[in-house]
């Protein structure tokens, strides 16, 4: 675990705290400097899985012709990595 996933796992029991015992919580200029960590952190991940996506694609294509049974398994794959 990150310590931005530690961060927000400790701002997720102070936020049920609050909703338990009916009290105010907060946000925080943390909550937003952590927000904008993950975001980036998800922004990266993100283009790393397209740029994936993308070379398998350009593979799968070259395939079509060439080789169609790997070309359909290439295609799963792809299919499997968008998720």
């Amino acid at each position: 675990m990150n310590d931005n996933e530690k961060y927000w796992q400790e701002r997720s029991a102070e936020l049920q705290f609050c909703l338990d015992n009916n009290s105010t919580f907060t946000t925080t200029v943390e909550d937003l400097r952590q927000e904008i960590i993950f975001l980036k952190e998800e922004r990266q991940r993100l283009i790393k899985k397209l740029q994936e996506i993308e070379n398998l694609s350009k593979y799968a294509w070259e395939q079509v012709d060439r080789n169609p049974a790997e070309a359909k398994e290439l295609l799963k794959t792809i299919h499997a990595k968008s998720k």
